[in-house]
């Protein structure tokens, strides 16, 4: 993620896409997202990701989320945050 140049235009395709695109969904790996851009991405493939990355939690800030803060899966690898 650290090479990838976030001071442009979001392209149509690519991981710069796919990173701001993606969306979970209650499955286990992927899924082709209805949106026609990024993907969706289940528990497990959550879960893999972080242990790969050594991290203990994705969190996400493009979906709107009523609680201001929701975890996603029952692992709680994932977090959405309402920002202002």
């Amino acid at each position: 993620m650290r090479i990838i140049d976030r001071n442009c235009e979001i392209p149509h395709e690519g991981p710069f896409c796919d990173l701001m695109w993606s969306d979970l969904e209650e499955i286990e790996t992927w899924g082709v997202s209805p949106r026609g851009a990024g993907w969706l991405f289940g528990s497990r493939v959550t879960t893999e990701f972080n242990h790969v990355n050594n991290l203990e939690l994705v969190c996400r800030a493009h979906q709107l989320v009523q609680e201001g803060l929701k975890y996603m899966f029952q692992d709680k690898d994932v977090a959405t945050l309402l920002l202002c």
